[in-house]
């Protein structure tokens, strides 16, 4: 019970974030595109 609470969380906050999405169609959630592309973009301009 509490480890489903504790993910519930996490999905909340990553969707606030907008880190995380859920397609209602295939009921599937999954790491944004634009997130991922940006935060690899950043990482490659300071290194």
């Amino acid at each position: 019970r509490q480890a489903a609470r504790q993910l519930d969380i996490v999905i909340d906050w990553g969707r606030y974030a907008e880190l995380l999405a859920y397609d209602d169609e295939t009921r599937t959630l999954f790491l944004e595109e634009e997130t991922a592309a940006r935060d690899a973009e950043d990482a490659k301009s300071t290194s």
